[in-house]
């Protein structure tokens, strides 16, 4: 006897799979991905096509970065703004809005702003508010770098030939003379990230893998540092007598002695790192790392995002609500909106650090409650629908990363990312934590195959299942250089779909239930290496048969009032006499009740109540409800929502 899945994987996947043949089971309608990176979630159908951008945050995409008059300036070139904070993130505004912003430099004795914009090649200008823009120097090439030697008033920037595949720079005395050019680097590196340090008179800069120096007319150059890969922003402590540079190859940010001596990493994850500013007077270093500004103590500890765009990290899909769960690991928050978008509505906040936004989300339709896992503290918690009645249910693991929920079997299943292990415990707590899988390569996403008392799970390169029950054989089912992080086990279509987040797709694959295989996987979604998308969710429908039925037989049943509370009447029609039975289901494919067997039913227009209770008596939950009508005729199937 097949079994009911109810939810499956870090998201939510609810499987109507109630007790019809095979043609009537629930279909997906469409899936929903978060993208971790972008800050949006997407939702398309569920072959990639007819996409859609369902929720988007605000895109800050940070690159140059610059600080002084207890201000801190990025330029975000993807939206041609330039816009500046405190310290600590707060007073957040755009000074400038045109063109394609990159290096900027602060000259805070005479109050002005200068920068790249890249769109026009031009040195642009204007108050430190943005206000009195004016053009200053028109390029010759792109301007890769750029900043301001205040006390000797001097501007230094960067452009790089693509014909001559040459990196030229400049510098000129502010507001009256020409320019002088002070040094041509050869070869396809280009010049990142200017530091002066007016005391020494050096000027330290990014050149491919090397961190370089030389005066300031240009002479006695030399590498302080070549390990690197990507350099792209240089700032100088003279203070302290250290620099610091980001490289956006490597994703760290790594210091050394003015003199390149004593090398070592400051952050060793700064991902698509494009600036670096050194604030002495308080001890602090910030950097961009394209989607939020870091602050930190000038050793990297005590770091703090004080900008930043969403992180949206899980998303949910309740069918009978049709809402959509989503979570901001930024901001700590879980949040919920109608399935166009509108109506986005805060669901859950956590109130620090370690009570955070969801990792994953399941719902229980029967009981209607929503699960999530906590990416803070890694407790699993249940709440209503609307975020009310929130209560810790338990501890998972600390390197809990997706669950899964056995609601018929009361039990949750989990993966530990760190230790590589799969485990599983008892709904209710009791008992003790079951080791079911060990030595895994980071898994990071897991599923249920109830049917076949599987667990699929997602590693970082590969795709593998096991019996429920743990022990093995474990059965490797693809491989591939990729990062699974989210991963959704599709009942009705035997489908299997995954996000790669290392190779920034949403992939598929069929399950061949007849000969026991699987077919090749096919790429649903790909974006660019800027996205990164993380836990998937399947809306469901009965498209595929039940909803043909219920279209053909529109005009002779219905339920009214639908929503319902607590009662309903269900109408139907016969053409012929005969003998009918008409049961009601939830949404895990249990018998709720049963309000006609057998029945000897004469033609024409039919009517039979039902008050919302099983067959004990007992009122049921708030949920989705199917009632199924079968006579000698074409069954006749339909949805009824129990809102209380």
């Amino acid at each position: 006897m097949r079994r009911t899945i109810i939810t499956l994987s870090t998201a939510l996947l609810t499987l109507l799979t109630i007790a019809l043949p095979p043609a009537t089971q629930a279909q997906a309608l469409k899936i929903y991905w978060a993208d971790e990176f972008a800050g949006r979630v997407y939702k398309s159908d569920p072959d990639g096509s007819n996409l859609i951008t369902l929720i988007s945050g605000d895109l800050l995409n940070c690159e140059e970065i610059v600080l002084g008059g207890g201000k801190i300036y990025w330029s975000d070139p993807e939206r041609g703004l330039i816009q500046r904070a405190d310290t600590d993130g707060a007073n957040l505004e755009t000074v400038v809005q045109s063109g394609e912003p990159g290096a900027v430099g602060l000259d805070l004795g005479n109050g002005k702003l200068y920068w790249v914009d890249r769109a026009s090649d031009k040195i642009r200008r204007s108050n430190l508010d943005g206000t009195a823009v004016e053009m200053v120097r028109a390029l010759a090439h792109t301007g890769t770098a750029l900043t301001i030697a205040e006390s000797s008033q001097y501007l230094y920037w960067s452009e790089y030939d693509s014909n001559l595949s040459q990196a030229v720079t400049y510098k000129w005395p502010l507001n009256s003379g020409p320019s002088v050019q002070i040094a041509v680097h050869q070869g396809v590196a280009q010049v990142r990230g200017l530091a002066v340090n007016e005391v020494d008179g050096w000027v330290y800069f990014g050149l491919g893998n090397q961190l370089r120096r030389m005066d300031t007319a240009g002479a006695n150059q030399d590498a302080l540092y070549a390990g690197g890969v990507n350099i792209t922003a240089v700032a100088c402590d003279q203070t302290g007598g250290k620099l610091y540079w980001a490289d956006d190859g490597n994703w760290d940010i790594t210091r050394s002695d003015l003199n390149g001596g004593t090398v070592e990493i400051v952050e060793g994850t700064a991902r698509l790192a494009d600036g670096v500013a050194v604030d002495p007077a308080n001890a602090k270093v910030f950097w961009t790392e394209e989607r939020f500004v870091v602050r930190a103590d000038l050793n990297g500890s005590n770091q703090t995002h004080i900008v930043a765009r969403p992180s949206y990290a899980a998303v949910g899909y309740y069918d009978a609500l049709n809402r959509v769960y989503y979570s901001d690991l930024q901001r700590l928050e879980t949040w919920y909106a109608n399935n166009d978008g509108t109506g986005q509505t805060l669901f859950y906040q956590g109130a620090s650090p370690a009570n955070g936004g969801a990792l994953a989300i399941q719902v229980d339709h029967g009981a209607d409650k929503i699960y999530w896992l906590d990416g803070g503290d890694r407790w699993l918690r249940q709440a209503d629908p609307d975020g009310g009645n929130a209560q810790d249910i338990m501890y998972l693991s600390g390197d809990a990363y997706d669950f899964a929920l056995d609601l018929e079997g009361a039990r949750v299943y989990w993966c530990g990312r760190t230790t590589g292990s799969i485990y599983r415990h008892n709904l209710d707590g009791s008992g003790s934590t079951e080791t079911l899988y060990t030595g895994l390569n980071y898994p990071k996403g897991i599923t249920l195959d109830l049917n076949r008392d599987r667990i699929i799970w997602g590693e970082s390169d590969q795709i593998a299942h096991g019996p429920i029950n743990g022990g093995g054989p474990v059965t490797v089912v693809f491989t591939d250089p990729f990062d699974v992080i989210g991963i959704v086990w599709d009942e009705a279509d035997t489908r299997l779909y995954w996000a790669d987040q290392l190779n920034s797709r949403v992939r598929r694959a069929h399950f061949n239930v007849g000969a026991g295989g699987w077919q090749s996987p096919e790429t649903i979604f790909s974006m660019g290496l800027e996205h990164w998308p993380s836990r998937l969710a399947l809306q469901h429908s009965f498209a595929s048969g039940v909803e043909d039925v219920v279209a053909l037989n529109a005009a002779r049943h219905f339920a009214a009032p639908n929503p319902l509370n607590p009662s309903t009447t269900i109408h139907f029609s016969l053409a012929l006499a005969g003998r009918v039975t008409l049961k009601i289901y939830d949404t895990h494919g249990r018998l709720v009740r049963e309000l006609l067997r057998d029945t000897w039913t004469t033609p024409g227009a039919q009517q039979v109540r039902w008050d919302g209770r099983d067959a004990t008596g007992r009122a049921v939950a708030s949920g989705m409800y199917m009632y199924k009508i079968e006579s000698g005729q074409s069954p006749m199937v339909g949805k009824m929502v129990l809102l209380k």
